[in-house]
């Protein structure tokens, strides 16, 4: 008994020589818990991003600085209320709303965009990141909810696509314009062709009939470069026609080259076109713009060759690819404006509108036809003695 009364104060005065240590610890603890949460707030309070701890019945536990720039409204006036107590906005906010709670009560994060009201009444739109919060345990016992203002992004989108959307609207009105623009000038300048054709059909002086080639060259010339303004400036959806179509190459090709044979006889230039045994006679080819391509880099060499040759070379390519390749002994291009030669009214040289004909648009003509079926025009050429144009064309054996 008298053992059993020693070994109760005994403990009783061990207990009391432990508690100040106890004391001291929790107290240590405690202050670090403070050092941490005040690291964690000052960390929150310096992002640019809103933050709001809820509870888990929406009750507001805590906002950052962000929050209360954001939204116009203090720690002091939140704390305590659910959101949908200050958090103004639209209509259209409530199914956003709905399925915020529902995440929460499903203890699940989520991610929407909404719009709100800040307390001056001015709108604002954000797009909310929430994450259950939870203990040591696992137990969730709230949400931290991270706001991103969009407002600025959307004003500037809704600016891009009305920029986009009158841009295209000028394109249109450009197409529209060009076009009517080509009727009016094709109409008169097509009854002087015709009005001159017939007074060449008549008796007439050597030098008449002179004087009436050169007004029939002349308005051909004018057809041709209005037609070439024309597929310039039509817009995307009308200016290519990619569809395939049977035809007999080695036909279709001595009719377009007879287009250039007498203006190369003329100059005594020898034009030649060679077509490779392993080329089909018909095959199916994407031909309205493949016969556009051909033309405006025949139309280019023939401009520029003064003597020589100009030969038109077509061989099967790889992958089911037909290749052109258009040679001539040309002026060809300086190295310096190589680079250049697509872009549109682009020319090497400047006394070339006095020397040769054209306002620069053969070339870039020739890119966006190749374009539409999905090529590619490439150009090897040295100063003075000449170029080579090629391209290839999809084909399908008949």
């Amino acid at each position: 008994m008298i053992n059993t009364k020693a070994n109760s104060l005994y403990e009783a005065e061990k207990n009391s020589e432990e508690a100040p240590q106890n004391l001291e610890e929790a107290l240590e603890q405690i202050a670090s818990l403070k050092e941490q949460l005040y690291c964690y707030k000052t960390v929150a309070n310096h992002t640019s991003n809103g933050v709001i701890v809820l509870d888990l019945n929406g009750v507001v536990m805590w906002v950052n600085d962000s929050f209360s720039k954001l939204s116009g409204r203090s720690l002091d006036e939140v704390v305590g209320k659910t959101a949908n107590q200050f958090l103004a906005g639209t209509t259209a906010n409530l199914a956003s709303a709905h399925m915020v709670w529902t995440m929460m009560q499903l203890r699940q994060g989520f991610t929407s965009e909404m719009n709100h009201v800040n307390k001056s009444g001015d709108p604002y739109q954000i797009i909310v990141n929430g994450e259950p919060i939870s203990d040591e345990e696992g137990n969730v016992f709230g949400f931290a909810m991270i706001e991103t203002d969009i407002t600025l992004l959307k004003v500037m989108e809704a600016a891009l696509s009305d920029a986009h959307r009158a841009a295209e609207e000028k394109e249109a009105a450009k197409t529209n314009f060009f076009a009517n623009l080509s009727h009016e000038l094709r109409t008169p300048l097509n009854g002087i062709l015709g009005l001159a054709q017939l007074l060449e059909a008549t008796k007439l002086s050597e030098e008449q009939a002179e004087y009436v080639r050169s007004i029939c060259e002349s308005g051909e010339s004018l057809l041709t470069l209005i037609g070439n303004l024309l597929a310039l400036t039509t817009s995307a959806s009308d200016r290519v026609n990619s569809d395939f179509e049977e035809v007999d190459i080695t036909r279709k090709l001595n009719f377009l080259s007879g287009r250039f044979s007498s203006d190369c006889a003329k100059k005594g230039v020898l034009f030649s076109v060679s077509i490779e045994e392993t080329v089909p006679t018909k095959i199916w080819l994407p031909w309205t713009n493949v016969s556009k391509v051909l033309y405006h880099l025949l139309d280019n060499a023939v401009k520029f060759t003064q003597s020589g040759n100009i030969k038109l070379n077509v061989s099967v390519g790889s992958d089911s690819q037909i290749r052109f390749r258009v040679q001539d002994t040309g002026v060809g291009i300086p190295a310096d404006a190589l680079p250049q030669i697509f872009n549109e009214f682009f020319q090497a040289d400047e006394s070339s509108t006095r020397n040769y004909q054209g306002i620069g648009l053969g070339l870039p003509l020739a890119k966006k036809f190749a374009a539409s079926f999905g090529s590619e025009v490439y150009v090897q050429t040295v100063e003075g003695r000449g170029s080579i144009f090629a391209f290839e064309a999809p084909y399908h054996s008949v």
